[in-house]
């Protein structure tokens, strides 16, 4: 549905629907897409991801992203740095819920929800794979499948007041 291409920028994507696409259901694919802002959007039953960014500097708020074959979120790469989530509800995707992954530095992740996810050895939230210097902060993780937070191969993740509770495995 809307996939931006490099040097996409100062966009703004607010109330539409994404669904049954054979890839993923937004994707901000190319370094440079940057600066853009998704408010309530909708994207469920992907094969992949629901929401796919590999861009800076943008703001994702309220958008609901659930059914995916791969993960609610998927923020990855070495130039996908400085966005913002907040208030995202993310659950029953396929792996992760909300995945920070190849080197994606300086995010924000602040009043999500997160439940029903996790494919085999995915937690709902994973901050991996070099993702340093992120930040976590009042985030609802709960009824998972295979875990809650996990953080590998990062440094200087910050988690803040974030609510973790009935999960079938670990916790944090």
């Amino acid at each position: 549905w809307f996939n931006a291409a490099t040097g996409i920028t100062n966009n703004t994507a607010t109330s539409n629907r994404s669904y049954g696409n054979s890839q993923d259901g937004i994707s901000i694919g190319d370094p440079g897409s940057d600066s853009n802002t998704f408010t309530s959007n909708l994207s469920y039953g992907n094969v992949r991801s629901g929401i796919s960014l590999d861009g800076s500097n943008n703001t994702f708020t309220s958008n609901t992203s659930f059914g995916n074959g791969v993960d609610g979120i998927l923020c990855w790469t070495t130039t996908a740095h400085r966005n913002v989530f907040t208030s995202n509800l993310l659950y029953s995707n396929g792996a992760a819920g909300f995945q920070l992954d190849g080197g994606a530095t300086n995010n924000v992740l602040t009043s999500n929800d997160l439940y029903d996810n996790g494919g085999q050895g995915y937690a709902a939230l994973r901050v991996v794979g070099g993702s340093h210097n992120n930040v976590l902060l009042s985030n609802q993780v709960h009824h998972n499948r295979f875990g809650a937070i996990t953080i590998g191969e990062s440094n200087s993740t910050t988690l803040v007041a974030n609510q973790v509770h009935s999960e079938t495995a670990t916790g944090l």
